[in-house]
C-alpha cells in the first residue's frame, strides 16, 4: 500500500460519541445524548471508563433528527455479552417513529439467526428492509459496524429512486440491498442499548465509538476507522493495492475493469451472491447483457469494491 496523504474523517460528520467517561457529543454539533443509568466500562483496547456497558434495563438516548436525513453512515463498536437475555433480538441502536413504532433505522445482535448483525428499516407506508451479515459475530467479543444508506437512481425510472444499504462488519463487506420505499419512517425517538419507550428488546452488551455521517464512507475510510482512527481528526490516507476503474457505468451490453496491479475480481449482486470469478489480469471484460437492470459490486482480491449499475 502506498501513503498519498490524508483525509479529514470529521468531513460530514454530523455526531461523535466517544464515552470517554460521558455520552456527549464530540463533534462541533453538540448533539449530546442523555444516560439512563447505563454504566462506564473498559473500551476494546481496554481502556477505563472509555465504553458504555448496558444490562437489559439501561440505555442512551440519542437525538432522533440525526437518522432523518439521507446519505446516512453510521460506525460503531459493539460487545454483546450473552445470548441467555430473554431477548433473542438485542438492540444495538434504534430510531423509530413512537407513533406507529415504525423503524426508520435499527443496528441489532440476532441470535435467531445464530449470532448475526443485521439492520433493519421500514416504509413510511409499509414494508421493510433486513440486511444481515453473513458470517458469526463471536459473543463477548468486540465487533466493528458500519452501515450506510444512501438513495440512488433506479435505471429503470420506475418506481424513480431506490434506497441502497451497505453493511459492513469487521472491515469486511458482508451485505448489500437495494429496496424501493417510498421513504423511510421519519424517527422521533432514538435509542442506543434498546428499541423504544418500553424497553423492548435491550441490549446485554457494550457499545463505544458511534459516529454519524451525512455521507457515504470509503472503503479507505471504514478500514480507518476500523482500525481506530478518530472521528474527528485526520487521519492518514492509503492508496488501495488494487485501483478499480469501471467503464462504461451504467453498462448495457458489457463492462470494462481495469485494475492498477493484476488481479483476480468477483461479480456479486446486491444480495452478496457470487455471479463471476476471474482470473488474474490488469483489464478484464464482462458480458452483462443477460444481467437484470440493478447494483452489482465488483471485488478485487484485497477486498476494494466497486458498484456498477446494469440499464
Amino acid at each position: 500500500m502506498v501513503l498519498i496523504g490524508y483525509s479529514q474523517l470529521d468531513n460530514g460528520l454530523i455526531a461523535y460519541y466517544p464515552f470517554n467517561g460521558n455520552a456527549t457529543d464530540a463533534s462541533t454539533n453538540s448533539f449530546d445524548a442523555i444516560n439512563v443509568n447505563a454504566s462506564l466500562t473498559s473500551d476494546r483496547n481496554g481502556n477505563a471508563n472509555s465504553a458504555y456497558s448496558f444490562n437489559g434495563s439501561q440505555f442512551i438516548e440519542i437525538p432522533s433528527s440525526i437518522a432523518n436525513t439521507l446519505p446516512l453512515s453510521v460506525s460503531l463498536w459493539f460487545n454483546s455479552y450473552t445470548s441467555t437475555n430473554p431477548e433473542t433480538i438485542q438492540r444495538i441502536l434504534a430510531f423509530a417513529d413512537n407513533s406507529s413504532g415504525r423503524q426508520t433505522l435499527s443496528i441489532n445482535y440476532n441470535f435467531n439467526n445464530n449470532s448475526l448483525v443485521d439492520v433493519r428499516s421500514e416504509d413510511i407506508v409499509a414494508g421493510g428492509m433486513t440486511l444481515s451479515s453473513s458470517s458469526t459475530s463471536a459473543i463477548s467479543a468486540w465487533h466493528h459496524v458500519v452501515i450506510m444508506i444512501n438513495v440512488v437512481q433506479d435505471p429503470s425510472n420506475n418506481p424513480p429512486y431506490y434506497f441502497e444499504a451497505i453493511l459492513y462488519v469487521d472491515g469486511a463487506l458482508v451485505g448489500a440491498s437495494l429496496y424501493n420505499f417510498t421513504q423511510p419512517a421519519q424517527a422521533n425517538q432514538g435509542f442506543i442499548g434498546k428499541f423504544d419507550v418500553t424497553n423492548a428488546q435491550a441490549l446485554n452488551g457494550a457499545v463505544d465509538d458511534i459516529a454519524f455521517y451525512n455521507r457515504v464512507l470509503t472503503n479507505t475510510e471504514i478500514q480507518q476507522l476500523y482500525q481506530g482512527a478518530d472521528p474527528t481528526g485526520t487521519a492518514s490516507l492509503v492508496e488501495d493495492k488494487e485501483q478499480v476503474i469501471l467503464y462504461p457505468n451504467p453498462a448495457t451490453d458489457f463492462l470494462n475493469i481495469k485494475l492498477s496491479t493484476p488481479s483476480a475480481i468477483i461479480v456479486s449482486d446486491i444480495n452478496g451472491k457470487q455471479l463471476l470469478i476471474s482470473s488474474s489480469k490488469n483489464i478484464h471484460q464482462i458480458q452483462v447483457a443477460e444481467l437484470e437492470s440493478g447494483v452489482y459490486f465488483i471485488q478485487a482480491e484485497n477486498g476494494a469494491v466497486q458498484k456498477f449499475i446494469k440499464q
